[in-house]
C-alpha cells in the first residue's frame, strides 16, 4: 500500500473549495473524500485523481465540510490524510429589497429601505470593520425631498452599532 498523503490544505473562494496535498511516491492516483461531521464517515467524491489538487464546486450549503485524501496504487489504498475543514458561507441575496434596521448603543433605531445589493455592501463593510479593516463609518445616501438640498447622506459609526437586522422582501 502507498504511504498516506501529507499536508492536505483547503482554501475557499466563492464557495469553491481548492484542495492541495503533497505527492506520494509510488501512488498512481488519489481519492478525495468528504464528510459533514469531523472524523467521517467520509464519502468518496472523486477517485482516480492523478494530480495533487482538486476543486470541489459548486457548493451551496452554509455548513462546515470535512475533507481527507488517500493515495492508491496496485497494492491498495493508503490511510486517510489529515482532515481539513472548510466552513462555507451563505451566498448573499442580490435581488429584491429589504429593510435594514440598525440599533445603536444608545437604543436609537435607524431603518433603511434598500436594495439587497446595498444591504450586502453594508454587511461587507461591517464584516470588514469587525476584522479590523475599513472606514470607521458607513454612508447611506438618503432620498432628497425637494429643495434646497442636492444630496442627503447619513453616516453610521461602527463602534456605535449594537446590532442590526435585515428583513428581506
Amino acid at each position: 500500500m502507498p504511504l498516506t498523503p501529507l499536508n492536505l490544505t483547503g482554501t475557499l473562494n466563492d464557495n469553491t473549495v481548492n484542495l492541495t496535498w503533497d505527492s506520494v511516491i509510488g501512488a498512481s492516483s488519489y481519492n478525495v473524500k468528504r464528510a459533514s461531521t469531523p472524523g467521517g464517515p467520509y464519502t468518496t467524491i472523486a477517485d482516480n485523481i492523478t494530480t495533487t489538487n482538486y476543486t470541489d464546486s459548486p457548493l451551496t450549503t452554509s455548513d462546515t465540510i470535512y475533507y481527507v485524501v488517500s493515495a492508491v496504487n496496485a497494492n491498495g489504498e493508503s490511510e486517510n490524510s489529515n482532515e481539513v475543514s472548510i466552513t462555507l458561507s451563505e451566498q448573499p441575496i442580490e435581488n429584491g429589497n429589504g429593510l435594514l434596521i440598525i440599533t445603536m448603543v444608545n437604543g436609537l433605531q435607524k431603518e433603511y429601505q434598500l436594495s439587497m445589493s446595498d444591504i450586502n455592501s453594508f454587511i461587507k463593510w461591517y464584516d470588514g470593520k469587525s476584522n479590523g479593516s475599513g472606514k470607521a463609518y458607513y454612508t447611506f445616501n438618503k432620498a432628497v425631498n425637494g429643495v434646497p438640498y442636492k444630496a442627503r447622506k447619513e453616516n453610521i459609526v461602527f463602534d456605535k452599532i449594537m446590532v442590526f437586522e435585515v428583513l428581506e422582501y
